[in-house]
């Protein structure tokens, strides 16, 4: 069935991503942790979109995934920069954006969860992610 397959292939990506920036998360220090946390983001964003998915839901779930990883690997990188400049304000507000962008993952993933499992059909579209610009 292509939608099991393609259920397969999105959340195995998904979740090899968040297990590579767990990793380099823990074993990474300064400016390093946060250039290949950002890193691995982007990676991330382009493994889902160098896949095909033909199922309306699954493309429309990938997109959003693939936005918030771009936008988190922005803020990461923001994150670092803040604490190499001692900048708190920005420290806190790329901070408060990158929280706001993980509730986001969560309610994409929750979805994909449901619509690979059968049982979200209809569940509502999930929320688009915010634009997040970068450095300035």
């Amino acid at each position: 069935m292509v939608v099991s397959e393609e259920c397969a292939r999105l959340i195995g990506s998904i979740n090899a991503g968040i297990e590579m920036v767990d990793k380099l998360g823990a074993t990474g220090s300064g400016d390093q942790q946060f250039e290949q946390s950002a890193s691995a983001l982007e990676a991330i964003a382009r493994a889902i979109e160098s896949s095909v998915y033909r199922t309306p839901d699954l493309q429309r779930l990938a997109g959003f995934y693939v936005g918030v990883a771009k936008a988190q690997s922005i803020l990461v990188r923001e994150i670092g920069a803040a604490l190499d400049k001692g900048d708190e304000a920005a420290l806190t507000k790329a901070e408060g954006k990158l929280q706001a962008l993980g509730n986001i993952e969560d309610t994409v993933v929750s979805e994909l969860n449901l619509r690979c499992r059968g049982i979200g059909a209809e569940t509502p579209s999930t929320p688009a992610p915010p634009v997040v610009s970068g450095p300035r």
